[in-house]
């Protein structure tokens, strides 16, 4: 762990890796409350790439997604954001559609074929952002029964 971690620029003698994603030749790495890093060059060195992630919630990292250009990063508390792979610069906010009282901890991010999906919240809920939209919509589930659960 020491080989791919290098000089991961944190001053704990251990930390949460929570996430990671490899998107062309970087790695990004997710942490519990201490943000996202990256490294172009196998962990020699780190890059913090949190601007924009601006509280405890959103530095909290539960799941990464990429689709086209762009990654998208799952928060434990603030909801999703992205960034623009071509120029890592800010994350915005993508959280349209999202409640935040029920979905704003997304435990899980994945993109399936253009369609992003998000898993999280007290409920168990699932949400769906389709390609060139910046809305999210709720999937709901039959109601509970003893006999199981089962998506409508």
């Amino acid at each position: 762990m020491k080989e791919l971690l290098g000089n991961l620029p944190l001053k704990l003698p251990r930390i949460y890796i929570s996430c990671a994603i490899i998107n062309k030749n970087k790695l990004f790495i997710g942490s519990l409350a201490k943000g996202i890093y990256y490294t172009s060059d196998h962990g020699t060195s780190w890059n913090s790439f949190s601007v924009g992630l601006n509280s405890s919630e959103t530095r909290s990292i539960n799941s990464f997604a990429v689709r086209d250009n762009k990654i998208y990063t799952g928060t434990y508390g603030g909801g999703v954001y992205y960034n623009n792979l071509d120029n890592l610069t800010n994350w915005t906010s993508f959280n349209n559609g999202l409640f935040w009282n029920v979905t704003y901890t997304i435990n899980s991010l994945y993109n399936d074929n253009g369609t992003l999906i998000a898993g999280g919240g007290a409920s168990a809920s699932i949400q769906l952002n389709e390609m060139n939209s910046n809305l999210w919509s709720d999937i709901n589930f039959a109601p509970f029964n003893a006999n199981g659960t089962s998506w409508q």
